[in-house]
Order: structure tokens, then sequence, then C-alpha cells
């Protein structure tokens, strides 16, 4: 756990110890990730207070889950918290989700989460809060070479090395490189409704279910597995101009491919043979079902992050930052027409490749022996072309057939920003920031088939936000830290809300171009008490209110579209808790209850006064360390509240497909260290083998074995 001593950065954008950040950050160690399964950095996460990333599989999840995706801080769902790289951020141009994959684990020296609206610094995106991961710097010699094999649902191996060497002329070189291989495993149940009519071809092997609302279903079979594999590779060189500035430049790639194995289905005609579509007969009841439904959706991804800076001095008591990072994304899916069959049969290829550029100019000064200012000029730029094309057969990407629709996206972001720190007393501590963005976006669509045609351009529009903020730090006595904050956030629409057509099965969901950004007022007051030199606690009340929503509204049984007709409102309670119980062996607790709800939705009343979906209403953990010797062991027990996925909350169901279960989670692990550079490692996810579904089903109990070698 991070003592009074952890100095942080996305707090204040300035080294600053953690007991003087203006929010209740918490930070994750290298030890913290060393002593865990961890994958993927997500995975690292899930000790957070509030922090809900829609899985505990701890990386060995199939295909894209923990690979893509957002989070939800603090009760405040989707991508509305800001995810950074050395403080530059990483999320995608298109619909503003996290690229998880593209992020190296072993390069990584820790992870700061700062809860709470950072618009004030950061601008669009900081509304929930910011997740800050910091990569080592080549300031010293290291070598660290990893595999790991997985059994059971985590079936797989991942193999990686990471080499970082300081020279004695002030050159610095990092590289790594890694490889995660996965078999996948049988998640996806494939699951159909009785319709009125009369029955059709009898058929037996279906299993009675519900769907998530309580409806009466059935299981039918499965979805193929789809073994996936993930590459990454970088490199970074730094140069030392003296002691106290740096130029440094880098680049990192990551492949994600994945493939198909056979379905599975569970039903069998008269005459016992398999049976994968049709109008059928189930206990006398008629469904539907189609082959298409027992296939996934397969897909590839390359990105590409080039970029490069200044970190040091200007003058002799100014500090300066200079960086630029592009990155360039080339995801493409591939999916089946409804009705095709798995062999042959048309299908959907889509290309969407996106490129962000963002550049940072930053000065902190001092004003005196009690005042310090940092302030900057931040630009961003980002463009995505989309295209879908038909292929003649699903199965062969070189079969296309005819472009089908597309859309073309740009937006770009000028942003001014300040923060002033003052400490007006020897306890007393306060923070006063502001951010002027100017936001502008333009694009087209359109649309070939089917008939009519659409060619449409959207000429280029512009809006500008100015997000305040006022932070007090007030430190009584040594041992007792209180916080408190207001501010307000902003969140720009991305491309794909406002310009693209996207598919999710049979449906549609359209753009707006006409969206505008949402905005939000969060206020929250807390502190921590230093009990002992050997325990720690700390509690956070927060609110925060967001308007102009961007939400979904149904135009027809199969056609969605983005509006911004939404206000909400979040409220909760963290709790926190760190004892360093003897040497060697330390608890961390926490616990966060969060009420965020609908107050106002026009497109889709029936979601006013239910909560928000994405959001659990409770999580809670708890974690042992042990070191002894050569040995070293946790053990992590962790639960999570009930999620909607409806707004309208009707997904009550528990334990069946689609639904979103609260569970208990437990993990341990244990190492023993053979020398001083060999280790082996143990690990049991998922440890009382609890069947869980967050819409999906999560892994069953799994087990790994780790080797790591380090000089």
């Amino acid at each position: 756990m991070e003592t009074l001593s952890t100095v942080v950065v996305g707090a204040t954008k300035k080294p600053i110890e953690v007991s003087d950040a203006p929010a209740a950050v918490t930070v994750i160690e290298r030890r913290d990730i060393d002593q865990r399964n961890v994958t993927r950095p997500a995975d690292a996460l899930k000790t957070v207070p509030s922090l809900y990333t829609g899985s505990q599989a701890d990386g060995q999840v199939n295909r894209s889950a923990g690979g893509t995706g957002t989070v939800s801080l603090r009760g405040i769902p989707g991508a509305r918290t800001l995810v950074l790289l050395d403080g530059q951020s990483v999320l995608g141009p298109n619909s503003g989700a996290i690229n998880w994959r593209t992020i190296n684990v072993d390069e990584l020296e820790r992870i700061e989460v700062i809860p709470g609206s950072f618009s004030s610094l950061y601008g669009s995106g900081a509304v929930g809060g910011v997740i800050n991961m910091v990569t080592k710097k080549p300031d010293r010699d290291e070598f660290v070479a990893r595999w790991k094999h997985g059994f059971g649902d985590a079936a797989g191996d991942d193999t990686s090395a990471f080499f970082r060497k300081h020279l004695d002329n002030g050159l610095g070189i990092m590289a790594s490189a890694s490889r995660i291989r996965r078999e996948d495993y049988r998640s996806d149940a494939v699951v159909v409704s009785p319709v009125t009519g009369a029955a059709g071809t009898a058929v037996t092997g279906a299993v009675p279910t519900t769907t998530a609302a309580g409806l009466p279903a059935y299981v039918v079979g499965y979805k193929g597995a789809s073994p996936w594999q993930q590459d990454n590779a970088s490199v970074k060189l730094t140069y030392d101009l003296d002691a106290r500035s740096q130029l440094y430049a880098g680049y990192t790639q990551a492949d994600f491919s994945e493939s198909r194995l056979p379905y599975e289905s569970w039903l069998r005609n008269a005459g016992g043979n398999i049976v994968t579509s049709g109008t059928l007969g189930i206990n006398g009841q008629r469904v539907t079902l189609l082959e298409s439904a027992f296939v996934n959706t397969q897909s590839t991804q390359t990105t590409k992050r080039y970029f490069a800076g200044y970190d040091g001095m200007w003058g002799s008591d100014r500090q300066l930052k200079i960086n630029i990072a592009q990155i360039a994304d080339e995801p493409t899916s591939q999916v089946i027409t409804s009705g095709s069959a798995v062999a042959t049969g048309p299908g959907r290829l889509t290309l969407t490749p996106s490129e962000v550029t963002d550049a940072l100019l930053q000065v902190g000064q001092p004003l005196g022996e009690r005042q310090f200012l940092v302030t900057g000029l931040s630009i961003r730029n980002a463009q995505v072309a989309q295209r879908h094309w038909g292929l003649s057969n699903w199965n062969n990407t070189a079969s296309r057939t005819s472009l089908n629709e597309g859309y073309d996206g740009r937006s770009s972001t000028i942003s001014l920003f300040g923060l002033f720190e003052w400490q007006v007393t020897a306890p007393l501590t306060l923070y006063l920031g502001g951010r002027w963005d100017d936001w502008r976006t333009s694009g087209s669509y359109f649309r070939n088939t089917p008939a009519p045609a659409i060619n449409a351009a959207y000429s280029e529009r512009n809006e500008s936000a100015f997000s305040p903020k006022v932070s007090g730090v007030y430190k009584p006595v040594d041992n007792l830290t209180l916080r408190a904050s207001l501010g307000q956030s902003f969140l720009a629409p991305g491309n794909q809300d406002l310009y693209s057509r996207s598919f999710h099965g049979p449906t549609v969901f359209m753009n707006d171009p006409a969206l505008k950004p949402e905005r939000g007022t969060s206020w929250e007051i807390g502190g921590e008490v230093q009990a002992t030199s050997h325990v720690k606690t700390g509690a956070t009340y927060f609110e925060s209110r967001l308007t102009d929503m961007i939400t979904l509204k149904q135009l027809t049984s199969t056609t969605r579209q983005y509006v911004n007709i939404g206000e909400a409102k979040v409220r909760g309670i963290e709790l926190t808790g760190k004892v360093q119980l003897m040497p060697g062996i330390r608890l961390d607790a926490n616990y966060s209850w969060i009420e965020a709800t609908t107050v106002r939705n026009d497109a889709d009343l029936g979601s006013v006064g239910k909560r928000l979906t994405a959001v659990p209403d409770t999580l809670a953990y708890f974690g042992l360390s042990a070191n002894r010797g050569p040995w070293s062991s946790t053990f992590d027990v962790r639960y999570t509240g009930k999620v909607f996925g409806n707004t309208d909350n009707s997904d009550t169901a528990q334990n069946v497909p689609g639904a979103f279960d609260k569970y208990t989670w437990a993990n341990a692990r244990v190492g023993y260290q053979f020398s001083r550079n060999l280790q082996l490692q143990l690990s049991v996810n998922n440890l009382m083998d609890r069947q869980v579904y967050q819409s999906v089903r999560l892994p069953g109990r799994t087990w790994s074995t780790e080797l790591v070698f380090k000089m």
C-alpha cells in the first residue's frame, strides 16, 4: 500500500506526496502488481474503491473482454473516466473505449487512480476521475523474463521479456516484448425465447432458463470458443541533458487476433440428428433459431503509438514539459449475416482505422515560498474513417462484394489550463484550477445499400467549455488529513456517437451529428487518519450531477439513436483501511456504497428514477498479503453488488445468461523465491468455483503457474 511519502503526479500535474493530494488517490505500486495475477492493467484495478471494470476475471476472460472497454468510477459509467499513459490519453478517438491491450504490464512502475472531477486539468472525459499509468524509466539496469501457463478456463501461455539499462554517457534504453495466448473457454450461451404461434419441428436437449428480465427461455447450446493471441513490443530511449532534464522518445505496437472453434448445439430431432436452425418446437412451444446465432464476431487489431518529449527545467526554477504522442489504430471485425450458415454465406467486414495526436506544453514555477503555479497548452486532433463492406463468404475477408456504408469523423480540441497551489498556513493548502477547452468537429456519413442511398456531410461546428475546480487540504496534526473539493467537468461526444451507424446483432445504433457535450458538477469531502505507524483509515462522501447526458433513444424494436436528453445524480461513500499486522503481513480493505440514478430522460421515461446501467450499488474488497523469508502470498476477496444492463432495471434475474450477477470472488497466490534471480508463483482465481454471469459466463476456478527470472 502507499505510504505518506509516496509521490504522485496525476492529481496536480507535478510531483506531490499522496497525503497532500487534493483527492483520495489510490496508488497501485509495482510490488502490488507483482503480487497478483495481473495480465492486463485493468486486472490491477480491482482493489480500487468505487471502481468497477465489468469483470473479475483477471485477464483470463475471452476475446476482447478485459482488452477493451470502459470503467465506472464513483458511479460515473462509460467513457467518462480519463485513462492516461505517462500523462497522455490512451482513449480511442472513435467511442472513447480503453484499449488495455496496448500496454505491457511489465513496463508499469505504478498506477495512480484519482477519483472526482478533473476536467479542470485534463479536459474532456475526466468526469469520474483519472487513471494515470506511469511506466518505468531506464534509470537503472534490470532484466525480467516471465513464463506463465494457465489451466482450465485460463488455458494458455504468457511469455514476456523486459530490459532496461542506463549508460554512463546519459543514454537510457528500455525494451520489452510479450505474447499472451489463450485457448478461450465456453462462455457465450445461445438462448432462445418462445414466441406465439404453432410449434415447429420437435426437438429435445434444450435446458429451461429465463432471460435477464425473468421471462421464460431456453439454453440450446454455446457459441464456439474464440482462441486469441496478443503480441506487444516497445522501445524507449532517454538522454539525460543534466541531472534534472531529459529527452525521450519511443514506439510501441500491439497486435491482437482471434480464431474460431466449432460451436455446440444441444438440440436433437426425432432421428437424433443435431439441429442448428429452423422453426422448432420445444416443450410444445414455438421457437425460431438461426445458425448464425452460434457464431461470435471475429476481430483483429493493430495499435501503434509514437511518442517524444522533454521533461526538465527551464531556467533555474521553472519546470518544463513538452511532449507529443500519436496513436494509430486499425481494428477490423468480421460478422456473419443473420440467416447465413456457419460454413458459408454472406457477412459484413468493418474496418475502422483511426489516428489521434496529442501535444502538451506545460510550465510549473514557484511564485514565492508558499505558492506554485502550473500552466499549460494542450492540443488534440483525432480522425476516424469507418467502412462497412459486404462479404459473399463471411469466412473470407477477401470476398468483398460492395461498400455498403461508412463515415468519416474529425475532431480537435485546443485547451489552456492552470492550477494555483497556495499554502495558506502550515496545515492548510488550497488549490484553484481551471481549464478552457475549444472543441471542434466535422464529419460525413454515406450509405449505398440498402436503398435509399444517403450521402450527408456535416460542416464544422464548435463548442467551448470552462471547467473550474477548487480544493482544500487541511492537516491540523501530522496524522490527520482532511480534504474537500468542488468542480465542474465536461465530455465531448465521440465520433462514433456523432457520425456512425454501428451494429450489435439485429440492433442498429444510429448517430446524431448535433450531439452536445455532457456537463457535470461534483463535490466531495473526506479525509484519512494515520492512527498509528501501522494503521491508516479513510472516508469520503461524494456527489455528482450530470446534465445533457448522451443516452440511447429507442426508435424502433431494432433501431436506437444517441441523444442528449438525460440528467443523472450520483452520490456515495468510500471507506478504506490499511493495517500492517506485523512485519511482512499487511491487510487492505475498502467498502463503497453508490447510488446512481437517472433524474431526467425524455427519450426513455421508463429509466427515470432507476439506477444507471453498468454501476454496481456496492463494492467491497478485502486483501491479505504476507512475505516471510523466501515465501510470499496474497489472498483477495471481492464483492460486486447488483449491476443493471437495462435502463428500466428490468434485468433482475440472477445466474442466467445475459444477467449481471451480484457475487463474491476470491483469488489466492503463493510464491517461492528459489534464489535472488528465480521465483515460482502459483495462482488460483475464483477459488470457490462460483458460476457467475456478467452478461456472459465468467471463468470457473482457474489455475496458473508462473516462473519469473530477474537480474
